[in-house]
Formats: structure tokens, C-alpha cells, sequence
């Protein structure tokens, strides 16, 4: 089975045929859609998605709901829990606060299910950091 976090690089780049990972973004999801895995992304995530539809106040962040629907993707809610796990994890590793909220659902899905768990993004530091924390957590 397995469990993507989906990361906001992806899901702008997907979004915005004008993105110069655009054809990357389509690839990358129509893989995370083949397989029998659950997708999910934080709301600091999705949040980080919104300000540019948000921005363009012309309604395309109706785009995204429905993006969120068609690839079944839930979007975990903030907690007390994550948001202070997302600051540790900042702490140590010295993430941008985004990828620190990508890292603590991807460590929150991992304690919650027997399944892998990756992390869908673009972003190496990101990766990296996800897999020197896999490791451990």
C-alpha cells in the first residue's frame, strides 16, 4: 500500500502549466495515482499553496479544491502536537519551517501505519532531510 506526503512544489508546479516543472509535476502524480497509496498533505502545506490563488483573487483557489478532491489527497489538520514537533525538528535540522511541517506529518503518518511512507517533492534538501530522519524516527 504506502502513504505519500505531497509537498507544496509539486502541487503549484502541477497547478500552473506555466511552471517550468510543470511536465514533471504530471508525471510525479500520475506515479503517486497508479499505485493503491493514501495521500496526504499538512494544512501549513496547503496554506503555502493558497496564497498565490488567493493573491490572484480571481477564484483559482476552487482550483485547488478540486485538485485536492480528483487526487483524493486529506489534508491533516494543524495541531499543538505537529506544530511542535515541526519546531523541534526545525531546531535540528535547520529545515525551512514548510519542509519541518512536510517532515512532521511524513513522521506522524509513519508512527500511525505500518505502511512506507514517502514524501513527493521536488525539493532534495527536503528529501534528504526526510531520509536521514526516517532513519531515526
Amino acid at each position: 500500500m504506502g502513504l505519500t506526503v505531497i509537498d507544496a512544489d509539486v502541487f503549484i508546479a502541477l497547478l500552473n502549466p506555466a511552471d517550468a516543472n510543470h511536465t514533471k509535476a504530471r508525471k510525479v502524480m500520475l506515479d503517486v495515482l497508479t499505485g493503491p497509496r493514501t495521500r496526504v498533505m499538512s494544512a501549513f502545506t496547503l496554506a503555502e499553496i493558497l496564497v498565490g490563488p488567493l493573491r490572484a483573487d480571481d477564484g483559482s483557489e476552487q482550483k485547488v479544491d478540486l485538485a485536492l478532491r480528483g487526487f483524493e489527497i486529506d489534508v491533516l489538520d494543524g495541531s499543538r502536537e505537529r506544530a511542535r514537533q515541526a519546531a523541534a525538528i526545525r531546531g535540528r535540522t535547520g529545515a525551512r519551517l514548510p519542509d519541518a511541517f512536510v517532515l512532521a506529518a511524513a513522521i506522524e503518518m509513519k508512527g500511525r501505519q505500518p505502511d512506507p511512507v514517502t514524501i513527493t517533492s521536488f525539493d532534495k534538501r527536503l528529501l534528504g532531510a526526510w531520509k536521514r530522519l526516517s532513519l531515526v524516527a
